[in-house]
């Protein structure tokens, strides 16, 4: 017969780092809500929660793709389209004020974080 098998022991040490929960901002959202005097000062304090969140920095990065892709794109095409010349054009400065936007807001969360 086979023995069974041996597992370490589980950890309860109360001192061990664990990882972020997104329980954790629910709670901070709730203890915002208890705290606020108006809904401006409530809607202020769930953004910069959120803003604070290593999600929302993930979700900044993968939305930068796009306006990245489109100047690429653009940038690409300047001199390519024959159907109407100014789309290159439009994608170019499409892509470029999306880029400045998402590095502002990224930019934006990482100050928040800071602070």
């Amino acid at each position: 017969m086979t023995e069974a098998p041996v597992y370490d022991p589980v950890s309860t040490d109360e001192n061990e780092e664990k990882p972020p929960s997104y329980f954790n901002i629910i709670s901070q959202i709730k203890h915002a809500k208890s705290e606020a005097k108006s809904p401006a000062e409530l809607g202020l304090q769930t953004i910069k929660i959120l803003a604070g969140s290593f999600i929302f920095s993930i979700i900044l990065v993968i939305s930068s793709i796009i306006p990245i892709a489109m100047l690429i794109i653009g940038i690409l095409s300047q001199e390519k389209c024959s159907i109407q010349p100014k789309i290159p054009l439009w994608l170019i400065v499409s892509g470029s004020c999306g880029v400045v936007s998402a590095l502002m807001k990224f930019l934006g969360s990482m100050i928040t974080c800071i602070k």
